[in-house]
């Protein structure tokens, strides 16, 4: 009997220098919001996030939990998850680095329409929605 494939996902190793400056800079200009902003901008953004690092199959935030966060993805992959009211998850989306998320949609009363999960460790960066709209 063969063995079961399964899809690969590189798993990066989140030790030594994983989430440095550098990274975190060249991630949050992809975002399309912080992409016209110069690298010294880029730089004062930075300073509101906070690196979180995650192990494989951690979750983020559930469904119906606050909406207080963005994230963004900097290093690993993100799995996002809606689950049905017969409890079924229905795949949203797989997130690579430079992609952001968590952000509450119109109606939502200010929760997440999802569950965010790890599918590799991770290095995420992530701002109160509430730091990201002050001036």
């Amino acid at each position: 009997m063969s063995k079961k494939r399964e899809t690969p996902l590189h798993s990066p190793s989140l030790e030594g220098h994983h989430c440095t400056i550098d990274l975190r800079l060249e991630k949050l200009g992809m975002v399309p919001f912080f992409q016209d902003l110069s690298e010294e901008q880029l730089r004062e953004v930075n300073k509101k996030f906070t690196a979180n690092h995650y192990s494989k199959g951690e979750t983020i935030y559930r469904q119906g939990d606050s909406a207080t966060m963005l994230r963004v993805v900097v290093v690993g992959n993100v799995k996002l998850v809606a689950h049905t009211l017969e409890g079924e998850g229905v795949l949203l989306d797989m997130l690579q680095p430079g992609v952001f998320f968590g952000n509450p949609t119109a109606g939502s009363k200010d929760v997440y329409n999802e569950t965010a999960e790890t599918q590799t460790s991770a290095c995420i960066l992530s701002i109160r929605i509430s730091d990201l709209t002050k001036s």
